[in-house]
């Protein structure tokens, strides 16, 4: 077992290394942090310049330089629910990047959703309705809904 950690703890720290070099904040979240270079890889693809939030508190992770900002969600398929962590419809982003990772971590399927679409979903139109209540809390978003 020992090796296989080691191994892991390598792996690790090889992709730590890769995460700095895009400019990408690493934490313990290791499935967002690849998912979010993922994103970036894609989006400097189009010949966007993309740089990563500043801290881990910004309500988004990348920003390109046409002033987009990006909010990116992943889950890989350990997820049997297919949610992700709560997404806030009221921050400061602009486009939803929902990333699917295969079991090693590889692409699986990315959608790209504009958040002015996104509000029109229910569980969001609900969240905005409670939160003018006085709810503080968000809804997860249901992959499923978007990557099928």
């Amino acid at each position: 077992m020992l090796p296989t950690i080691q191994f892991y703890a390598q792996a690790r720290s090889s992709l730590r290394q890769i995460f700095k070099e895009n400019g990408i904040i690493v934490n313990d979240n290791h499935v967002g942090t690849i998912g979010e270079l993922y994103a970036k890889i894609y989006l400097e693809s189009f010949g966007l310049s993309v740089r990563p939030a500043k801290n881990l508190i910004w309500p988004y992770d990348l920003e390109d330089s046409l002033g987009i900002k990006y909010s990116v969600k992943t889950i890989t398929t350990e997820n049997t629910l297919g949610k992700t962590s709560p997404v806030n419809i009221l921050e400061d982003w602009t486009v939803l990047i929902a990333i699917s990772l295969d079991g090693d971590f590889m692409l699986e399927k990315m959608a790209m959703i504009i958040k002015s679409h996104l509000i029109s979903y229910p569980v969001f139109q609900k969240n905005i309705n409670n939160r003018s209540n006085g709810s503080k809390s968000h809804p997860q978003f249901s992959m499923v809904e978007v990557l099928g």
